[in-house]
């Protein structure tokens, strides 16, 4: 919606993101009932979010410490960069 509203989104990308992602969280759920019905323990629900929380940390850690090793390699301080960087040769 961010993109939509700076008028950035480019509709092929967006419609293709949606459609996979509509997929995704449909199969998800599925599989999500079925095992819970299958195993009576509604703890999994909460082992399957915690998992997948504590994997987007520790990614997020790992490209942290990727973007400083760059950094450091090419001789520049480590710094935050805008996110919308209009030289994304680095990505």
């Amino acid at each position: 919606m961010q993109y939509a509203l700076f008028g950035a989104l480019r509709p092929y990308y967006g419609g293709t993101l949606l459609g996979v992602s509509m997929v995704g969280t449909l199969a998800g759920r599925l599989f999500l009932q079925a095992l819970l019905r299958k195993h009576r323990m509604q703890s999994l629900l909460l082992l399957f979010i915690a998992a997948a929380v504590g994997g987007f940390a520790l990614l997020m850690g790992g490209m942290g410490l990727t973007n400083l090793v760059h950094a450091l390699q090419i001789g520049e301080a480590p710094r935050l960069r805008p996110i919308c960087d209009a030289d994304a040769s680095d990505r």
